[in-house]
């Protein structure tokens, strides 16, 4: 049950022998830093909350390279896309180049008739097997890109898209609200504030198991920053690599390829 003393009285019932250890010269007596267990919830919200604060920090610093890293994908994707599109150009150099050194020497003629033969396949594989489904790639890293590039949402919510403008913001601002946090904690110094509630008198000291007011509001709201909140945008949520069904889209241009041609 809760109660309440006067110092003076306190200070008369702890003097006697056996009842409580002696307090030494100048220091305070215990019933002067009772807090109902205030400050050690408090140190070990803080510790979490420093967690949470070092991996917000994190987060932000590695969004750049986030994004270096989709800017990378779609080059990589536009390169290999590329690469087939003028793969029969580059398979006919190569014979060309044999061509000329077969000529030259009769040692590589047989390189030549290899050259040939492969320009045909290869073009063929190349152009209707592969560029198929490395087009598809290349334009679902190019969706990807401008979705996330996108402005800041102006709320979030478990429906929007998280992109990387909301992501920055978010992070920049939580990172705010905890050195706010932070400095308003060694201001006022909230670690050891005491329960002062409904004390008519200086004197009284408070000696029940409940908390202030203020310090439910504090505890309150640390426990909601000592909580890690994931918003982050995603490069490989809709990332989509092409599978069989670019190969069967390929074959089926290559039969039309070919009936167009035997029909003219």
């Amino acid at each position: 049950m809760a109660y309440k003393l006067v110092e003076e009285q306190l200070k008369e019932a702890t003097s006697g022998k056996g009842f409580a250890p002696s307090v030494s010269e100048g220091a305070s007596p215990w019933y002067m830093n009772y807090d109902a267990g205030y400050g050690d919830s408090f140190r070990t919200l803080k510790r979490e909350m420093d967690q949470v604060y070092a991996q917000y920090c994190d987060q932000l610093a590695y969004l750049p390279r986030k994004k270096e890293e989709l800017i990378r994908e779609s080059r990589s994707k536009l390169l290999t896309m590329l690469l087939l599109l003028c793969s029969p150009l580059i398979f006919a150099g190569i014979t060309r180049v044999f061509m000329g050194l077969g000529e030259a020497s009769g040692l590589f003629g047989l390189f030549y008739i290899i050259a040939v033969v492969l320009q045909s396949i290869g073009s063929i594989v190349c152009i209707f097997f592969l560029l198929p489904g490395a087009v598809r790639n290349y334009f679902n890293c190019r969706y990807r890109q401008h979705k996330l590039g996108k402005e800041a949402h102006g709320s979030l919510d478990r429906y929007t898209e998280i992109n990387f403008a909301d992501e920055e913001h978010f992070l920049t601002e939580k990172i705010a609200e905890y050195d706010r946090f932070y400095e308003r904690a060694v201001r006022e110094d909230l670690e050891h504030i005491r329960n002062t509630a409904d004390r008519p008198d200086e004197n009284v000291i408070d000696l029940s198991d409940q908390l202030s007011p203020e310090q439910e509001s504090i505890l309150s709201y640390m426990r909601s920053l000592s909580q890690m909140q994931d918003v982050q945008a995603k490069i490989g949520a809709e990332r989509k690599e092409a599978g069989p069904a670019s190969v069967l889209v390929g074959l089926g241009i290559l039969v039309a390829v070919l009936a167009f041609m035997i029909i003219l």
